[in-house]
């Protein structure tokens, strides 16, 4: 049931004011720092609010959404939920049905028990709320069906005892897993991978393309890209070099300043991540899957940060240097075989001024302790803002990127891709795909017998692509042998 309008109004307006003073603070805050370096409580003031806007403009995005909703609904003729309860006339309930009401319900009861974080709640809502109808009444199955509180008993008890959990299901838990493993055999012969891919639809609360963020993360690649979920196997965006604007006299005609758009295809890849554990921690532990929840994310984390760094984009999602190697974006050091200083300058000088807010600097923690060791000619430190936690080079902030080339031979030849620095939201896309499944089988010893232990390996589909090179520079140390 959709809310009144009146009440999505006072939440817009307050989160919009909310928007507005947290932007007012980061000016504030930007004219105290000017040209000199900022200190570690102006740094770390300067991170709360950025994580503070991001999170003011998806509470905006979200309630904009649900305000065109409500209007749409109220100018169909159907009807809408007032602020005393009473029913309004307005509601598309073709497009504002049951089982979206219902998954947003579990949703919020399960960010409510602490069993889903508020970003994947926020993701879920966006999903629900957004795209076309299709992709919407995707959307809401989905979570209703692996956001069902009865499912997640099930699946636990499952998880616990593969061979006899279901005997021990009440009524609702056995209906919730018939309607999971139906819409999983549904998702799982649409994902059309060629691959055998068994199991049970993940519950809502395990699932990594909702639960993975950008907090705590080891990638800081997800972390500061664009990272959309869908439920296809493909994800087409729509890219532009930009518009062309004018001054024009009265009368006079205008120039034709359409801009090119080029549509990129990102395609899905399927990956699996293997968790062991032991019968005991099953029998003793009253909330397996809140165990392995942490386990599960790190090891998908791990994959990822890999792939999404050099994965060549045939077998495994393009990784970030893949795809800026070999384009106009790829930058050769200043001096043969040597990583100086004067690189640094002529990295952050190429990126287009378009792409300078937001932007970012990502090496290996070896050239970044490489570039705190450079000198002014009198012998001070070149970059002590580096020394700062966090770590910030020139203005912008630095992220360690471990899979990035950490050091570079003289005696090879070979390319040596040592930093990156650009706007990855602006260059660079992680699609993740609703809805993974898992496996449970026993683990065997050497001479094929039971060692007590079961495999819980976790399917899943995700993709990524640098969809715009301009946005993103990459520095090449080539050697020559």
């Amino acid at each position: 049931m959709a809310r009144s309008i009146s009440i999505i109004r006072a939440e817009l307006d307050e989160a919009r004011a909310k928007r507005s003073r947290i932007e007012a603070d980061m000016g504030e805050l930007d004219r105290a720092i000017g040209d000199g370096t900022p200190t570690a409580g102006q740094q770390e003031r300067w991170e709360r609010l950025t994580a503070g806007q991001t999170k003011a403009r998806v509470d905006v995005e979200r309630l904009d959404e649900e305000m065109r909703d409500a209007v749409t609904d109220l100018a169909a003729g159907g009807s809408v939920i007032g602020g005393d309860g009473a029913r309004q006339d307005g509601g598309d309930q073709a497009r504002r049905g049951p089982q979206r009401d219902k998954a947003l319900r579990f949703v919020e009861a399960a960010e409510r028990a602490g069993e889903l974080p508020t970003h994947s709640a926020d993701k879920v809502d966006r999903l629900l709320r957004t795209g076309t109808t299709g992709e919407r009444s995707n959307a809401a199955r989905w979570a209703e069906a692996a956001g069902d509180p009865d499912y997640l008993r099930a699946f636990g008890k499952l998880l616990a005892d593969p061979q006899r959990g279901h005997l021990t299901w009440d009524g609702r838990e056995s209906e919730a897993y018939r309607r999971a493993r139906a819409l999983g055999d549904e998702m799982r012969s649409a994902m059309s991978t060629g691959n055998n891919v068994g199991g049970e639809l993940i519950p809502l609360s395990l699932d990594p393309s909702i639960l993975l963020t950008s907090d705590g993360s080891i990638n800081p690649i997800r972390r500061n890209s664009r990272v959309v979920q869908t439920a296809t196997n493909q994800h087409r965006v729509v890219t532009s070099a930009g518009a062309t604007a004018e001054w024009k006299t009265e009368a006079a005609e205008a120039a034709d300043g359409s801009p090119a758009l080029a549509e990129v295809d990102i395609p899905l890849f399927l990956a699996d991540a293997n968790v062991v554990y032991s019968y005991e921690l099953a029998w003793s532990t009253r909330d397996l899957v809140a165990e392995l929840q942490p386990v599960v994310m790190d090891a998908v984390d791990q994959l990822e940060a890999t792939a999404f760094t050099t994965g060549n984009g045939t077998t495994a999602p393009q990784g970030l240097i893949t795809g800026l190697v070999g384009t106009s974006s790829e930058i050769n050091s200043s001096v043969s075989e040597a990583f100086t200083a004067a690189d640094i300058y002529a990295l952050q000088n190429a990126l287009p001024p378009r792409f300078s807010d937001g932007a970012a600097w990502y090496a290996n923690i070896a050239i970044v302790n490489a570039a705190r060791q450079f000198e002014t000619t009198n012998g001070a430190i070149k970059f002590p803002e580096l020394m700062a936690n966090p770590p910030s080079l020139l203005g912008r902030r630095v992220w360690e990127t471990s899979n990035m080339d950490g050091s570079y031979n003289a005696a090879a030849t070979a390319s040596n891709y040592v930093m990156v620095y650009g706007n990855l939201s602006r260059a660079y896309v992680v699609v993740d795909r609703i809805g993974s499944f898992v496996e449970i089988t026993p683990r065997l010893g050497a001479n094929s017998r039971p060692k007590g232990e079961r495999n819980m390996t976790l399917y899943r589909m995700t993709g990524a692509k640098v969809v715009r090179p301009q946005a993103a520079r990459l520095l090449d140390v080539p050697t020559t042998a």
